[in-house]
């Protein structure tokens, strides 16, 4: 269920430096601007760089023996 998932994602990038992608836009709604302000946070940002470390290595067994999808 979405009331019970806290995503960890990256923001995407923006081409004007001086655009802080982690502030809320006039067309989010309310979960993206949560969703946002969330990975602006050391927090998030923490949880997400160990997901390399947890998550990603699974795949690297895949990729190296040449099973890509």
């Amino acid at each position: 269920m979405a009331g019970e998932t806290t995503v960890y994602a990256p923001v995407p990038k923006t081409k004007d430096p001086a655009v802080d992608v982690h502030q809320t836009k006039a067309k989010d709604s309310p979960a993206v601007a949560k969703w946002r302000e969330r990975m602006g946070s050391d927090e998030a940002k923490a949880l997400y760089k160990d997901r390399a470390a947890t998550a990603e290595w699974v795949n690297a067994p895949a990729r190296n023996r040449s099973l890509k999808g």
